[in-house]
């Protein structure tokens, strides 16, 4: 189980900076046992809108790391 939660932190780790759709992951706060919490900013026409935190849900039930997010503001 530990070593689970080590591999979701390095890839989670590999996601701060990247963009999903019009959410850039600034930073991560966290990692659970569902997924991980970034604090983020929404972009429009190059401009950051607001601060809001996104999580991320990776599919482990396949290979393909398909990933789903919930925001609040």
């Amino acid at each position: 189980r530990k070593t689970m939660n080590n591999q979701n932190a390095v890839f989670f780790r590999m996601l701060e900076g990247q963009r999903i759709n019009q959410y850039r992951l600034e930073k991560l706060l966290g990692v659970g046992g569902f997924g991980g919490v970034f604090k983020a900013s929404e972009i429009v026409r190059n401009t950051p809108l607001r601060q809001l935190a996104v999580k991320i849900i990776p599919n482990s039930s396949d290979s393909r790391s398909s990933i789903c997010f919930s925001l609040s503001p």
